[in-house]
């Protein structure tokens, strides 16, 4: 007879040690489920843990990847430093120019530096604001607040801006606020005539109180255009100076185009030269920097489809953006890929501001075709005198030689297709290019 040594044992007995086992069982996995819990709670963390620092050091990476290329893009500045003696300070007049004795207050000289001398093989552009250039003959169009016969300019500055512009010697000179085609012909013949511009050519920028953008020329300039109430992206918002609000944004003042043709020959080039000059004049006003943002939109769109039709295009921009550096409207050109040739100014350093109120807001910039032509170390602002800082400009007379309250902006080239091309891409809006490239 077989012997099953638990068949003697009371039922309840092994019930009850079933159910202790099944109570053990049961804890060892609530312990085991805590313990997993606990674990994947300290993973988890150190997951998280592991993540911030992924994440900060990609940030530093990525911070010192942008420090690196805004330091190689302003290499531009170093190359293109003016020669010190080109560069006086507010306490150093002595370097600013000299005419004849008592024809202009030295002393009164703020901003700007001494014009240095082109070079023979160089083609020279400039910038200059001229603040009003309306002659004494009344226009009968401009009435009211418009009024020209209030905006005449007097006969001193008219002898300044003349002064000036002998000053710098520049081969193809923009200028901003003249009245018309008619005083622009009218100036150079009175007051230029020993300059040499051949061609003197302004169209209307559709400005209310009639200022327009001009171009004196040593060479040929052909097709000028401008493009009067061209519309822009979006409405004038409530309180805009000069506009109905909902009423869709239009140029203000058209930017003016012309190309330029230096001659084979003319400096030493064996072929000839030609760039395409945009010519701006930006709205201005505190409350208008969304009026500007659109003009600057537009304005690039237009060398955009220049440069799209011929991408060899040179182009150089230059005017009054009556904005900084870091205002949107003037980034929105530095973005699109023109070069800006004072990238590396300081603000508020006197020898590079432009405005007699402190402010740099006249620029030239190439696109990158035009680059490898720009002579580096050409570039400077002309100074003039100004009025004491904190005067009121509307009752507080002009010094001796006042020309205007914005200075001329100046830079050479060598007219001989791609020059000398950089050793790093120069484009300041942060897409990398060749500058060579043609």
């Amino acid at each position: 007879m077989a012997f099953y040594p638990f068949q003697d044992r009371p039922l309840a007995s092994r019930s009850g040690k079933v159910g202790a086992g099944v109570v053990v069982l049961i804890v060892l996995v609530c312990l085991g489920v805590v313990g997993g819990s606990t674990w994947l709670a300290k993973r988890s963390q150190q997951m998280a843990q592991d993540a911030v620092v992924q994440a900060r050091e990609a940030a530093a990476k990525a911070a010192a990847e942008a420090d690196s290329k805004a330091r190689e893009s302003l290499k531009l500045a170093e190359q293109a430093q003016p020669p010190a003696e080109s560069a006086p300070t507010t306490l150093d007049q002595t370097k600013a120019p000299q005419p004849a004795a008592g024809a202009i207050d030295t002393a009164a000289i703020r901003f700007g530096a001494r014009a240095t001398a082109r070079k023979s093989d160089g083609v020279r552009v400039a910038t200059f604001n001229v603040a009003n250039l309306y002659d004494e003959k009344d226009d009968p169009t401009l009435a009211g607040q418009y009024e020209d016969m209030n905006s005449v300019k007097p006969k001193a500055e008219l002898e300044g801006v003349a002064s000036a512009i002998h000053a710098i010697d520049a081969d193809v000179l923009v200028l901003e606020e003249l009245e018309s085609q008619e005083v622009l012909t009218w100036f150079r013949d009175t007051y230029l005539s020993d300059m040499g511009y051949t061609t003197a050519v302004s169209l209307d920028a559709g400005d209310p109180r009639g200022i327009e953008q001009g171009v004196l020329s040593r060479f040929p300039v052909v097709e000028p255009t401008v493009w009067l109430q061209m519309p822009l992206k979006g409405t004038h918002p409530k309180g805009a100076d000069d506009a109905p609000e909902g009423s869709p944004i239009v140029f203000h003042r058209s930017p003016f185009r012309v190309d330029v043709i230096v001659p084979a020959g003319a400096r030493g080039n064996p072929r000839d030269y030609n760039f395409t000059v945009f010519a701006v004049h930006a709205k201005s006003g505190r409350n208008s920097a969304y009026w500007r943002e659109a003009e600057a939109a537009g304005t690039v769109q237009l060398i955009q489809q220049a440069t799209t039709a011929d991408p060899g295009r040179n182009v150089v921009v230059m005017g009054d953006f009556n904005a900084v550096q870091n205002d949107a409207s003037f980034r929105a050109f530095v973005s699109s890929g023109l070069i800006d040739l004072f990238a590396d100014r300081r603000p508020e350093d006197p020898a590079t501001t432009t405005h007699e109120s402190g402010r740099s807001i006249d620029h030239i910039l190439v696109n990158a075709a035009m680059m490898p032509e720009v002579i580096r170390d050409s570039r400077f602002v002309f100074g003039t005198p100004a009025r004491p800082k904190g005067v009121d400009y509307r009752t507080y007379p002009a010094p001796k030689g006042y020309a205007s309250d914005h200075y001329p902006v100046v830079v050479d080239f060598r007219p001989v297709e791609g020059g000398t091309p950089p050793t790093t891409p120069q484009n300041q809006g942060g897409k990398h290019v060749d500058p060579a490239a043609k």
